[in-house]
C-alpha cells in the first residue's frame, strides 16, 4: 500500500497558513468549512472568503491534517524562514463531493501517489492563481 504524500508549507512572516479550496474545473468554492488540526489536538475550523480562500493566524511549525467535508491533504507547516525551497507558499484543497464520493480512501492515496497526478495539481496550484492575478 503506498503512503500518502505530506506537502510542505511555509507560513507566511507573520505565522500565518494560507490556502484555498477549488472545485475540480478550478473554480474557487466560497463558505467552505475547513478544518486544521494536529493528532490529538483539537482542531481550528475557519471558513473560506468569496475567492475561496482562507487564513489560519499564530500556527506554529509541524504536520497538520487539512480538511473540508469532501477533500483533505497532510502538510509539514514550516516556521518562517525555516522551510525548504520545494515548500508552497500555501495549501491547496480540491473540494468535488462526485471525486471524493468516487474513491475510498486507499484509492484517493492510490491515485494522488500517481507523478502525473501531482504534476496536473501542481501546473493547476500554479496556473490558476497567476490567471485569476493578472485578471484584477
Amino acid at each position: 500500500m503506498p503512503t500518502a504524500r505530506i506537502g510542505d508549507v511555509a507560513l507566511t512572516s507573520a505565522g500565518q497558513l494560507r490556502g484555498q479550496v477549488l472545485n475540480a474545473q478550478g473554480l474557487p468554492q466560497s463558505h467552505v468549512k475547513v478544518s486544521i488540526g494536529q493528532l490529538n489536538q483539537q482542531p481550528t475550523l475557519v471558513s473560506t472568503d468569496e475567492d475561496g480562500r482562507f487564513t489560519v493566524q499564530e500556527l506554529s511549525a509541524g504536520v497538520y491534517q487539512v480538511q473540508t467535508s469532501h477533500g483533505s491533504g497532510t502538510y509539514r507547516v514550516w516556521a518562517p524562514r525555516t522551510a525548504p525551497p520545494s515548500a508552497q507558499l500555501g495549501v491547496l484543497l480540491v473540494h468535488d463531493g462526485q471525486i471524493a464520493r468516487a474513491y475510498s480512501s486507499q484509492g484517493v492515496t492510490q491515485w494522488l501517489a500517481n507523478p502525473w497526478t501531482m504534476a496536473i495539481i501542481v501546473a493547476g496550484a500554479i496556473a490558476i492563481p497567476l490567471a485569476i492575478d493578472s485578471g484584477s
